[in-house]
């Protein structure tokens, strides 16, 4: 009966420790005008993210403990102000974040109030540590060292936008400059983004033993190719891709190769301007060249694009190319008016249930516009066949047909 108890005991122990072993400690020390502000600690970086815990700063400190059963990213958030909406300058109040990789053991974190980088930072992937200091974990300065590294890269992938921005928004009283500068100023943005997604090959195939490199395939499955993606997906340990962030990065992968650059292109069935149900697959896939346009009528930039559109619709369906505007209105009526005031010469297509509804998860796209080229056999070629990503990719398909506009 001893020997029962004791190893009950020795059992009961044993199991305490394994979970004492898997606790974390996160203490925070912030200066500036911190006292009072509200933090929470969350799953995610969305506006409707899952709140793990919540803390008020004292002292300019605060503190968080809780249990992990294994390395996740979570997300330290500060509110500098309750409102949603900034009352004068009428913009979002984007909380700061302070992105985490939390493991057993405890972390502090040193920061300045004015320093810390918001939301809006970690969406646009902007982020940088070089005013926070995280210390205590490994596996996070692992994590600082490959945020920081991306960040120089889509940095400079966006001072290269920017200058395309510039070229479709010359100025008031100003025409837009020839076909050939804006292709020239999306050639810039490429070379940017190859040279990120590059680094995330390097750093991904530098860690194919670590939960870092897994993080930084699943936060980059755009940049890459249905087969690219495959073959980085079996360059990691089975044992590391059997662990639940594996698993994770497995689930999200399999989802982006579904509509990668290489794969088929997803049947869907909309409605056309009748009511009728059509089916994409009777128009995609049989010998030319289609480029889904998704849109919807409250959209301005969709709009803005409509002309330039018509006007290269014009120039290249005679050669066999083929739109198909695929709407995300929720409201019918809408959608409706807006077909009628632009007069757009090809099939126009509506997907009631809009973003409530599967189509945005499956092509993976969160706003609008978006436009995905298919080819003749109805594989996927291009994701992003927009303004003079179109332009170029219509005059290496067909030639050049801009003519004194070019």
């Amino acid at each position: 009966m001893r020997t029962t108890q004791t190893l009950s005991l020795l059992c009961a122990l044993t199991l305490l420790a394994g979970c004492a072993e898997k606790d974390y400690l996160l203490q925070g020390i912030i200066a500036g005008e911190a006292e009072g502000k509200v933090v929470h600690l969350c799953v995610d970086n969305t506006f409707n993210t899952e709140v793990i815990d919540s803390t008020i700063i004292r002292d300019g400190r605060f503190t968080f403990k809780g249990h992990v059963e294994h390395p996740r990213l979570l997300h330290v958030k500060i509110r500098k102000s309750e409102n949603q909406i900034d009352t004068v300058t009428r913009r979002v109040n984007f909380p700061l974040v302070i992105p985490l990789f939390v493991d057993k053991g405890t972390m502090t974190i040193t920061a300045h109030m004015d320093s810390i980088p918001n939301q809006l930072a970690v969406m646009q992937g902007e982020y940088s540590y070089e005013h926070v200091n995280v210390a205590g974990s490994p596996l996070h300065d692992l994590y600082v060292t490959y945020r920081n590294d991306r960040t120089a890269y889509t940095g400079a992938r966006s001072r290269a936008f920017r200058a395309y921005v510039a070229y479709l928004n010359p100025g008031r009283g100003k025409e837009k400059g020839p076909v050939s500068q804006g292709i020239e100023a999306v050639n810039g943005v490429d070379k940017a983004a190859a040279e990120t997604k590059a680094y995330v090959r390097r750093f991904v195939e530098e860690n194919r033993d670590n939960v870092i490199g897994l993080h930084a395939l699943q936060e980059n499955l755009g940049l890459f190719t249905a087969g690219e993606l495959e073959g980085l997906r079996a360059s990691f340990a089975p044992a590391l891709l059997d662990s639940p962030a594996g698993k994770a990065m497995q689930e999200e992968l399999a989802a982006a190769k579904r509509t990668a650059v290489g794969s088929p292109h997803v049947d869907f069935t909309l409605q056309d301007l009748d009511g009728n149900p059509v089916r994409l697959s009777d128009h995609v896939g049989k010998g030319k060249y289609v480029l889904l346009e998704f849109w919807a009528s409250w959209c301005g930039p969709c709009r803005a694009d409509i002309p330039h559109l018509k006007e290269v619709y014009a120039l290249y369906h005679p050669e066999g190319f083929e739109v198909i505007s695929i709407s995300m209105d929720n409201k019918k009526d809408a959608w409706l008016k807006a077909v009628n005031d632009e007069q757009m010469p090809w099939l126009q297509l509506h997907y009631p249930q809009a973003f409530e509804g599967e189509l945005h998860k499956i092509y993976r796209f969160n706003g609008i516009p978006a436009c995905m080229l298919v080819g003749p056999d109805g594989t996927i070629v291009d994701r992003n066949t927009r303004g003079s990503w179109m332009d170029r990719k219509l005059i290496e398909l067909y030639g050049n047909k801009f003519g004194d506009k070019y």
